[in-house]
């Protein structure tokens, strides 16, 4: 689903108030953790790339992935789990096709007039037995989502399951494996969970009453006042947005976008107040408070709750929840009258959530879908239908849906546990962290479940220094990426709170670190955020750990990142190298950016993504941002890659050595013409009048590059080079276009001797020699495909966004048209930015020496692709493709493997590894 908006979690206050009384003086000590098991999942992505002693040699360890996409988005293609897959936890989610789902045919798509009743629903069955006729087999019927979650573990052994339409014919029979060592994630039964749910008001929002509060609970407490008393002085019309009148040269959809962006400020600004208002009453219990909060609710219980849905989704469920609030906290002294008025509202807005949930396949689709639905719809909907349960007829069924989608699709759609963002660690995380922590609270002081317990948000602790490391620009991926220099104020409290409850010092280290805390003191939130989870907080003392033992790099697998440094806690001595090739495809807030790689350097951005975003339906961003051409990937005759699900990339390989670090990329499917599932960006697009073969989209037959192979080599050489070695194939002669961009202070030019590529930032220096199988021509330009302009932030009352006056963009392209091309980049970084490069060269074998290392990428189209890179100081060796002999590699068990050998790990072999979606 497409995101229009930007997302604002500075003004969504708090809402859940579970508390008990507490007492909270000092700090409290962790229990000894040991860095190899905080780091235990990272260790475990890694191993899975090498192949084990006792695994059979079988051909050259070369796989291929052609289905349309590895995650769908909408309805499913494929049932899961089945034999091979791999489990992330143990109740594995049992997920099928939708049986009468229908893809969106226009944009934005037609609301469903189905109600939840008129949806189909679904038998299953599980057992032990093949053909599930003993009677230990567990049948459940009536299921309203293609999907089934057992919430109690599964014992260890063989299971068999099916499904089918209520009534009809049975699936086949699946089987699946469940192994002693998958994650326990357990839950109670949603009768259990239901039972638990109080049936006296408050039901949630109870008295505030924290005796001996810590520094920062008084602080908030004072806050709550301090905003109550303000609101009381406040009328409706006090809350109007000012902005600068919109021009009458804006189009339909510029025009549109600044009046949502005016109802979001002005409604969300009154459920607001009317938050801290009752929030002030639970405090102090002085009437005037609820009052006015009451007066402000009965407003927003006036106006049209299904219009504000359309325009606004974020606005209405946010209205939903603040009258749930009012209705749970005050149900006593709310006359009947406007109880129904609250009844309505809240009725018409969760129907049309619900609803939506259901006809988008939320229950069973993969990816980050609906990612509106997990960032703050979830969380209000859930809270209203908890606080309507025996008031509203459909409350009880609300419960049970939301309850089982929580748990079965969060986070990261419920199909990933390695703890990173595919639509951007930088940028959209960040969106979704206040509403992880509401729910982590919600689901412990209600159901007693510790949804931090999933595996994902164990590696999430740790992969949020690397994903962004301290005092640094972060991995540069997806939406968000401009914004390098500006930390997102959440951050470090979500990083904080993941430390706390998972026991990771690693984590609270980090969040200490980024904040510039001394780690003797009580940490201190800064900036507001996660006032629900401080009010009821007792921090524990971080525990000492040897810091220089941690990985310095780190892989991804089921999103598709890896993440290489070389002292990733230091950002002035360290080089990160990111990389991106992901299964969940080019959808939302993702990039067309599969095989790209960032460098930041000392902390700044050296090789970056360039452009911006002003909204997803901007000209600028559509074609300069999100595309191809602004991202250190390749453009095949200029097209990008779809803006669709479809178009995916993956990583094969991985090895981590001691001075090199190896990742490949597969972005063979990854140029695809937009289908069914971009319906959005192709209605938009055509909107901005772009959608055509010149701005570099596949729309027809002809346009299509017909891209069979794009594997992408790279490979960091301790302390300051980066090789990158490209494999490319099509089945018709093209263009290929390697790439590599930058912002402003990047500061590019081409030297004019041998047509390298230059770099001279304010603190690092780089030189870039691109050598390929068939001439090209090189060429730099520092101006944008498309000129920004901030035609929104002024018209909605924000100042309007600064642009670097020019950012760069180099391209090595093929002279004459070619079916099949081979790059070799090596890029090297000046320690010392005094413009102090090694001039490479191959020689006559195709050796390239820089520094301590022996660099050969074989060019020669007649000749299978291979890399070798020796270390000649250490002694450490990286090779794939053809042994050709060599004596180093007899230990290989498949012939076209990548190999790295030193004297630390040994020997290290790496073959193919399919994304977790696919069986082996």
């Amino acid at each position: 689903m497409l995101n229009l908006s930007q997302h604002l979690t500075q003004n969504r206050t708090i809402k859940i108030i579970l508390l008990l009384t507490i007492s909270l003086s000092v700090q409290t000590t962790f229990a000894q953790t040991t860095l190899g098991q905080i780091f235990k999942g990272f260790n475990q992505f890694s191993e899975v790339y090498k192949v084990k002693s006792n695994e059979t040699s079988n051909g050259d360890g070369n796989k291929t992935l052609s289905i349309n996409a590895v995650r769908q988005q909408g309805n499913r293609e494929f049932p899961y789990p089945t034999k091979g897959h791999q489990l992330i936890a143990n109740p594995p989610i049992f997920t099928w096709p939708m049986a009468d789902f229908e893809y969106p045919k226009t944009f934005p798509e037609e609301p469903s007039e189905k109600k939840l009743n008129e949806y189909k629903r679904y038998d299953f069955q599980l057992g032990q037995t093949k053909d599930l006729s003993s009677k230990t087999t567990l049948s459940v019927t009536g299921l309203r989502m293609p999907f089934y979650n057992n919430h109690k573990a599964l014992a260890p052994g063989t299971w068999y399951w099916r499904y089918r339409t209520a009534g009809g014919k049975w699936s086949e029979t699946y089987e699946i494996e469940i192994l002693s060592i998958v994650p326990k994630f357990e839950s109670p039964k949603e009768n259990e969970a239901l039972a638990k749910i109080p049936a006296q008001h408050p039901r949630i929002f109870k008295p505030l009453n924290i005796k001996n509060p810590t520094e920062d609970q008084k602080t908030l407490i004072a806050q709550y006042k301090s905003k109550a008393d303000a609101a009381l002085k406040k009328q409706i019309e006090d809350y109007k947005v000012k902005g600068e009148p919109i021009p009458s040269t804006a189009t339909k959809q510029e025009r549109d976008q600044i009046m949502k962006f005016r109802l979001r400020y002005e409604v969300e600004a009154i459920d607001a107040n009317i938050e801290n208002l009752l929030m002030a009453y639970e405090i102090n219990h002085d009437e005037k408070y609820l009052k006015k909060a009451l007066t402000m609710a009965n407003y927003i219980a006036s106006l049209n709750g299904a219009e504000m849905y359309e325009k606004s989704d974020f606005s209405a469920s946010k209205s939903m929840s603040t009258l749930a609030m009012a209705y749970d906290i005050a149900y006593n002294k709310i006359s009947a009258e406007d109880k129904k008025k609250f009844e309505k509202f809240i009725s018409i807005v969760a129907n049309l959530i619900l609803s939506e949930a259901v006809h988008e396949n939320i229950g069973s689709a993969d990816g980050l879908l609906a990612e509106h639905f997990f960032q703050h719809t979830f969380h209000d909907a859930f809270v209203a239908s908890l606080v309507m349960k025996d008031h509203l007829a459909d409350a009880k069924i609300w419960v049970g849906m939301l309850y089982d989608i929580w748990l079965s699709r969060s986070p990261a759609g419920g199909f990933a546990s390695d703890g990173v963002w595919a639509n951007g660690n930088m940028g959209y995380l960040h969106v979704s962290m206040e509403s992880m922590v509401n729910n982590f609270l919600l689901f412990r002081d209600l159901f007693g479940v510790n949804t931090f317990s999933h595996p994902w948000f164990s590696n999430c602790a740790n992969a949020l220094a690397y994903t962004l490391p301290i005092k640094s620009a972060g991995d540069g991926f997806a939406d968000g990426s401009e914004e390098w220099d500006q930390l997102n104020k959440l951050r470090t409290g979500f990083a904080y709170i993941l430390g706390q409850e998972l026991n990771n010092p690693f984590a609270i280290n980090y969040a200490y670190k980024l904040s510039d805390q001394s780690l003797d003191s009580v940490y201190q939130f800064k900036n507001g955020g996660f006032l629900e989870y401080r009010l009821q907080h007792q921090p524990k003392k971080i525990a000492p750990l040897n810091w220089n033992k941690i990985p310095q790099s780190a892989v991804f697998p089921e999103s598709g990142m890896a993440m290489i440094n070389t002292n990733v806690l230091d950002a002035n001595k360290n080089l990160f190298l990111s990389f991106y090739s992901s299964p969940f495809g080019v959808g939302s807030h993702a990039m067309a950016e599969h095989n790209s790689f960032n460098i930041v350097y000392k902390g700044k951005p050296l090789f970056y993504p360039t452009g911006y975003r002003i909204t997803t339906q901007d000209k600028h961003y559509l074609v300069a941002q999100k595309h191809s051409r602004a991202r250190n990937t390749i453009t095949v005759d200029g097209k990008t890659q779809g803006y669709t699900q479809s178009a995916y990339g993956w990583i094969p390989r991985y090895l981590d050595g001691e001075s090199m670090t190896y990742i490949m990329g597969d972005a063979s499917n990854a140029y695809k013409k937009i289908d069914s599932l971009g319906i959005n960006w192709i209605t938009v697009l055509k909107n901005a009048n772009v959608y055509d073969a010149k701005n570099g989209f596949i729309v027809n037959e002809e346009d299509d590059p017909k891209v069979s192979k794009f594997r992408r080599h790279l490979v960091l050489l301790r302390p300051n080079i980066v090789v990158v070695y490209d494999e490319l194939e099509a089945k018709k002669p093209v263009n290929w276009t390697f790439q590599l961009n930058g912002l402003q202070r990047a500061n590019m030019t081409l030297n004019p001797k041998d047509q390298s590529l230059i770099a001279n930032s304010d603190n690092a220096d780089a030189s870039v020699h691109v050598f390929s199988s068939i001439p090209t021509n090189k060429t730099l330009v520092d101006s944008s495909y498309v000129k920004p302009f901030d035609w929104l932030n002024p018209q909605r009352g924000r100042p309007a966004k600064k642009f670097d006056k020019q950012q760069f963009h180099f391209k090595a392209e093929n002279t004459e048209k070619s079916k099949e091309m081979r790059f070799l980049a090596v890029i090297q970084i000046d320690e010392s930015n005094s413009l102090s490069f090694i001039n490479i060269q191959p020689d006559s074998k195709g050796n390239i020496v820089v520094g301590d290392y022996i660099i050969n990428g074989q060019l020669n189209l007649d000749q299978t692709a291979r890399l070798e890179i020796e270390n000649k100081a250490n002694g450490e060796y990286l090779l794939y493709g053809p042994s050709n002999d060599s004596s180093k590699t007899k230990a290989r068990k498949f012939s076209l493997s990548t190999v790295l050998i030193n004297k630390t790990k040994g020997f290290q072999e790496s073959i193919d590894r399919y994304p977790m979606m696919v069986p082996e």
